[in-house]
Parts: C-alpha cells; sequence; structure tokens
C-alpha cells in the first residue's frame, strides 16, 4: 500500500452516533452513514448485518421474500461495530470501491441531514437531493 493513501474515516449524521451503533447490533442496520476519503469527499453508505439482509429472502407478513437485492453504498458485516464498519470501508476503499461512486456536495450534506429514507433519492423535483 501507498504511504500516501488518502485518510479514510466514518461520518455519522446523529448527534449519538455511539447509540445508533449500539442499537444497530440489535436492528441488524445503520443508515445516515458518510464515508470521507481525504478529508474531502463524501459518500452515503448503510450497512446491514447478515441476519438482517437474510430477512430480504424470506417470506414476511404481507410481503414476498425479493429474489435479489443491489443497492449502492450497501455494506454486509456479519454483525454491526464500528471497528468491522472502520475495517470494511477502509478495504473497499482500498480496492476502488468509492471510485466508482460519485461523492456529495456540500449542499446534498446539508439537505441529507433531514432525510428519512437513506440514501437519500436523487431526483430534485421532490426536494431531495439531485445529481449534479
Amino acid at each position: 500500500m501507498s504511504k500516501h493513501r488518502p485518510a479514510v474515516k466514518l461520518l455519522f449524521l446523529a448527534e449519538d452516533f455511539q447509540r445508533e451503533v449500539d442499537d444497530a447490533v440489535e436492528r441488524g442496520v445503520l443508515s445516515h452513514v458518510l464515508v470521507e476519503v481525504g478529508g474531502v469527499d463524501l459518500y452515503p453508505v448503510y450497512f446491514y448485518s447478515i441476519d438482517e439482509l437474510q430477512g430480504y429472502f424470506t417470506a414476511r407478513s404481507g410481503h414476498s421474500p425479493c429474489e435479489f437485492v443491489a443497492e449502492t453504498g450497501m455494506i454486509i458485516l456479519p454483525q454491526i461495530t464500528l471497528e468491522r464498519m472502520e475495517k470494511a470501508v477502509q478495504r473497499l476503499f482500498d480496492d476502488g470501491y468509492f471510485a466508482n461512486m460519485r461523492p456529495w456536495s456540500q449542499t446534498q450534506l446539508a439537505v441529507a441531514k433531514n432525510c428519512i429514507i437513506w440514501p437519500p433519492d436523487r431526483q430534485s423535483d421532490t426536494g431531495s437531493i439531485s445529481a449534479e
């Protein structure tokens, strides 16, 4: 690995991120997370545990099972912990994963902080984030 690789770190939009991480262990999902690369570029991601993802493929009350799941920014972990999330985003960065994503602008970040759905829809006519 290069000595000059950019710093990669997680940013949490929730004010009490540690409580969100702790709760995610039980829920199996953590959203409203950004990966910051080089202190500049921001990429929206969210984490699922394997157990939670398995639920997509089994029938639930009123819902048919999914045939597949393909979501940009979805990172699957055996269990959601801060250490595993940090290792995952570093490895994904090292493997070039974020080079295939468009980083967010500060304007997109400001809008995203108020979005319930994650990652936010990028269609401008809904008042949510638009592609630049």
